[in-house]
């Protein structure tokens, strides 16, 4: 089960830095933790990705909800390409 959460202000008023730190907690993370899993990954085994209810996108947190989009569309396009 792969998860990450950390709260972020919108694009507007967030810095550079907390855009480049939230994205790599909430996203990357997660992204170059599953491409760790999937090494070991016996056959027919799964991967969970737990993400955030803010990726039906929500007003004032649009880095937050970025990101979390970000794993709900890597959720959906790795079990494509992991389907065969």
């Amino acid at each position: 089960m792969l998860s990450a959460g950390l709260a972020a202000d919108a694009l507007g008023d967030a810095a550079s830095d907390e855009i480049r730190y939230v994205v790599d907690t909430n996203l990357t993370a997660i992204m170059t933790t599953a491409r760790g899993v999937i090494e070991h990954m016996a056959p027919g085994g799964d991967i969970v990705f737990i993400g955030s209810i803010s990726a039906n996108v929500r007003a004032g947190s649009s880095v937050y909800v970025a990101a979390k989009v970000g794993v709900q569309a890597l959720a959906e396009a790795l079990r494509k390409e992991l389907a065969g």
